[in-house]
């Protein structure tokens, strides 16, 4: 299934007014928030060719973002997000990454 378009961040000033706000990170991943005047939750996701060098390895990054978003986008409405992969995610196991995301959507539900 597809995120919808509603749902992704797909314009610069938005990736734009979101780099101005303090990230919150971990060994993995960095995650920009910033609320929206909408009732739903917006994903921007960025994972470099210097972060993950094979496609596979960014490709699979992108799917588990996207997947743990999908899940925890109604506890998180409200809010634009942006998760940018770092280097130590290639090599993290999924199910740690998936924990990872759970911790930061976490975050975000109790702001």
């Amino acid at each position: 299934m597809r995120l919808g378009s509603l749902r992704r961040l797909t314009k610069a000033n938005d990736y734009r007014a979101l780099l101005r706000q303090r990230p919150a990170s971990d060994d993995c991943f960095r995650l920009v928030v910033r609320p929206n005047p909408f009732g739903y939750a917006r994903l921007g996701l960025t994972v470099s060719r210097r972060t993950a060098a094979r496609a596979v390895d960014r490709n699979r990054i992108k799917r588990l973002v996207r997947e743990s978003f999908r899940v925890a986008q109604k506890r998180i409405a409200g809010n634009d997000v942006l998760v940018m992969a770092r280097r130590q995610a290639v090599s993290t196991s999924n199910k740690a990454l998936r924990y990872r995301l759970e911790q930061h959507w976490r975050m975000i539900d109790n702001q």
